[in-house]
């Protein structure tokens, strides 16, 4: 198993990061059902939430079964939140009255799903046969599923604010969307470049607990009224 490199550096931003993330998110959730506007998006908040806090505990847990969870804590709060952003983008979607903004954005969260569960089974096979060791194949991957997905949050706002009248709070939940996808790409990049050098390491790490809870916080305060 490959050893887990742990340090106070790797410590701190971990649980800084992790908190912020974790704390982001109950908040919306508790807001969310005190209005009454629980939604799917939440469901997945939540179960982001969950492996965000797996994430946070194996900070702390030095054995190798660590590697194992944080391999898949780690790809599954980062597309969990995804698809909590693109599903608070397929009520405004819908609400449009368009058939094609409704199948853009379904078609967003399949392709979603299908990149997770690719993601994963590669990742698992590697801890299986190669003990976790992510490589080039692993950060080819994550950039190209990376790049995919930021480029889809990125770009079905912006075509939903360009050619939907929408509200105000509606504008602001686009808007959230946008601006979560630009700062997932802006980590992703030095992560994957780090990875594409083989380098693992406890910058590597700290790089990847970054990425997995920017997006769960940067999201967590949008307004959603769909009324």
């Amino acid at each position: 198993m490959v050893a887990l490199h742990y340090s106070s550096r790797l410590c701190v931003a971990g649980l800084v990061s992790h908190s912020i993330a974790i704390i982001c998110t109950i908040f919306r959730l508790v807001y969310r059902g005190r209005m009454h506007h629980l939604w799917w998006e939440d469901a997945w908040a939540a179960f982001a939430l969950i492996a965000d806090v797996v994430c946070l505990a194996c900070i702390w847990v030095d054995r190798e079964i660590s590697a194992w969870v944080l391999t898949i804590a780690f790809t599954t709060v980062l597309w969990a939140a995804r698809m909590s952003i693109i599903f608070s983008i397929i009520p405004v979607a819908n609400h449009s009255g368009s058939k094609i903004h409704k199948q853009m954005t379904h078609l967003i969260a399949v392709s979603f799903a299908c990149m997770w569960v690719a993601l994963l089974a590669q990742k698992i096979r590697l801890c299986r046969f190669e003990s976790c060791r992510m490589g080039k194949s692993v950060a080819l991957s994550l950039l190209i599923t990376d790049v995919t997905a930021d480029i889809s949050l990125v770009a079905a706002p912006l075509y939903l604010l360009k050619n939907v009248g929408l509200s105000h709070s509606r504008k602001i939940l686009v808007q959230s969307a946008f601006g979560a996808s630009l700062l997932i790409t802006a980590i992703t990049i030095p992560h994957s470049v780090l990875l594409l050098l083989d380098i693992f390491n406890t910058t590597t790490l700290m790089f990847a607990h970054i990425k997995v809870s920017i997006l769960p916080s940067s999201h967590c305060f949008e307004k959603c009224d769909r009324n």
